[in-house]
């Protein structure tokens, strides 16, 4: 997948990556991942909660925030 992600498809593969491996990923990886959101200055609005955690819609994000989370859960999953 290029990097760069400079048409629609590939942003569209990107958050479908993001989706995918979320559902796979333990808690601690899980909060790991909002406390990135969270320096990223992503909005609370963006954030939501239920009882079955936090969701959020990749859709309200810009593609670049979605791209360095992209490429967080990459590393995340490396180390």
């Amino acid at each position: 997948m290029d990097m760069n992600c400079t048409n629609e498809l590939d942003i569209l593969q990107v958050k479908q990556y993001i989706c995918k491996v979320c559902l796979e990923l333990d808690k601690q990886n899980l909060i790991s991942i909002l406390n990135f959101l969270k320096k990223e200055h992503v909005e609370n609005s963006f954030l939501n909660q239920n009882n079955d955690g936090i969701k959020v819609n990749l859709d309200l994000l810009n593609d670049s925030i979605n791209l360095k989370l992209y490429n967080y859960i990459k590393y995340k999953l490396s180390s």
